[in-house]
């Protein structure tokens, strides 16, 4: 600038002056900006505000150390096996080979039923925008954006698992992030797809036990409603 290479006093005071007002009206536009995340958007958007926090943090060592065999392992890979390891450990195989007959149950069976594409339109809609997007990177904003395009298609997709008893290959994969807490918990993030069908199922099941007084009264508060379904 020429304020600056000048040597005139005035147009270097000219300089100084605008330099100050810059930097005011940037700091000022600034805290503006993080007002409005932390204050208007912390519970519309969360995911932007944890964003802004994370981003202020002065490390990110993530999951501390671990010792198996009496070895301290901070490589990551190495922590990453010993962690699936232990999470694969505690589940549990149980034989349904030798389960009990309990005869003829006196209750109907859950009846058959349709996934109707516009209970599926109003599920995305429900949806929040910014939810992490799974191990299959597909978000629900693109989701909600594309209603129209994809609600055919998932309503065919949805259908076809429901009565052929199989579930697409992607639809079994997580994102498993260690919490801790007291323990070292899992915490398992599935495809956002395969939790909306998820919804649908569980939400007629629901229907079904609770029109039946199969549930206690602890359960009777979930899954009552079911709007993308319709009976056969």
């Amino acid at each position: 600038m020429r304020d600056t290479r000048s040597n005139d006093p005035n147009d270097w005071t000219l300089y100084k002056d605008h330099k100050k007002l810059l930097q005011r009206d940037c700091k000022s536009d600034y805290h503006n900006y993080i007002s409005d995340m932390l204050c208007v958007e912390g519970d519309s958007n969360p995911k932007r505000f944890w964003s802004y926090i994370n981003s202020k943090r002065c490390e990110n060592s993530g999951v501390a150390p671990l010792i198996k065999d009496g070895v301290l392992q901070s490589d990551s890979t190495a922590k990453s096996n010993m962690l699936n390891n232990q999470f694969a450990s505690v589940f549990t195989n149980e034989e349904a080979s030798d389960l009990p007959d309990l005869g003829i149950s006196p209750h109907p069976p859950v009846p058959s039923f349709f996934i109707d594409s516009e209970g599926i339109r109003k599920l995305l809609a429900n949806f929040k925008p910014h939810p992490a997007s799974g191990p299959v990177n597909l978000s629900v904003y693109l989701l909600k954006e594309t209603t129209d395009e994809l609600v055919p298609i998932l309503c065919l997709l949805f259908n076809a698992t429901l009565h052929q008893g199989k579930i697409p290959r992607a639809w079994k994969s997580a994102d498993v992030t260690p919490i801790c807490v007291t323990n070292t918990n899992p915490i398992s993030l599935t495809s956002i797809v395969c939790k909306t069908a998820e919804h649908i199922i569980h939400s007629q099941i629901m229907q079904h036990l609770d029109a039946h007084n199969l549930l206690s009264n602890a359960n009777l508060d979930s899954g009552r409603s079911a709007p993308a379904i319709r009976s056969s």
